[in-house]
């Protein structure tokens, strides 16, 4: 209870701090395009910042991450292979809490 309101100020705090650097980012970007370059990654690396330190203040201390390993043939035919660096389609998760949000923000 004594550091409540440290916890909550660096957690809300560094929400708003990504968010107007991000939104800074977005004054200079054109308008329908994705992110590439350094842009992307100054905004990923910002965001995994942002929610390890979200993550910490709730209590969170680490997320293990499974890998799966799974062969898609069957469904994206024969030529499909598998890139281990590449971000997936979609992340689906049960949302059981808003604390979801920030554990993908994680990744």
């Amino acid at each position: 209870m004594p550091l409540l309101f440290t916890r909550m100020i660096c957690g809300y705090g560094g929400l708003a701090i990504c968010s107007i650097c991000i939104w800074f980012l977005s004054l200079t970007h054109k308008a329908e395009t994705p992110y590439t370059g350094w842009k992307r990654k100054l905004i990923a690396s910002m965001c995994s910042i942002t929610a390890r330190i979200c993550l910490f203040n709730a209590g969170m201390w680490w997320i293990n991450k499974e890998e799966v390993d799974f062969d898609y043939k069957k469904y994206l035919g024969p030529e499909w292979k598998a890139d281990k660096n590449k971000l997936p389609g979609s992340i689906i998760s049960n949302h059981q809490s808003w604390m979801d949000i920030i554990a993908h923000m994680w990744r």
